[in-house]
């Protein structure tokens, strides 16, 4: 909901530099709050917002007194258009390889979180995604708090076609989860 809401005020401000008749300092200031308000909105963290703010004009601004833009608005959209996009992206880049499990070897990937945010669903997906692909898998709950934990990881996992494992009396979580991955 807040990336859908974060997604349409960041359409409406740079529609709003589509619409300007000249790309000018008082217009991408314009756009530019535009564009920190919504990420302020969306509890982006303040330091972050004013490195992006700042990276921004630099980048403009070098890029058009380059001789970059040859006078053309439409050109100064698309060097402003980029230069938040690319800023944008580089929020939320984190710079480092994604996990990739390594065949031959247990790989354990652990989901912690919240009740009802689809750990559940998640894993089974994580599950089949990796059997689809040579892999063997299988999903553990551990989860010895909430009371229909087992029978959901059960159900979910039968359903796919993905082996489980999980215990309605061990009320050790380290326990089960140390039994699920010999």
């Amino acid at each position: 909901m807040v990336l859908a809401d974060l997604g349409r005020k960041l359409n409406a401000a740079l529609s709003s530099l589509n619409r300007a008749p000249v790309v000018d300092e008082k217009v991408l200031d314009a756009l530019l709050k535009e564009v920190c308000a919504a990420l302020l909105e969306s509890d982006v963290n303040v330091k972050l917002v004013a490195s992006l703010r700042s990276k921004v004009k630099t980048k403009v601004k070098a890029s058009l007194e380059s001789g970059a833009d040859k006078g053309k608005d439409t050109n100064r959209k698309n060097i402003v258009q980029k230069a938040i996009f690319d800023e944008l992206v580089q929020l939320v880049d984190p710079g480092v390889e994604p996990y990739k499990p390594k065949k031959g070897q247990s790989n354990v990937i652990m989901a912690v979180g919240l009740q009802g945010n689809g750990k559940t669903t998640t894993c089974t997906k994580l599950a089949v995604y990796y059997q689809k692909r040579g892999f063997k898998s299988c999903i553990v709950c551990a989860d010895t708090f909430r009371a229909g934990a087992f029978d959901q990881t059960r159900q979910s996992a039968t359903k796919a076609k993905v082996a489980y494992f999980g215990s309605y009396t061990e009320t050790d979580p380290v326990s089960i989860a140390a039994q699920g991955c010999c």
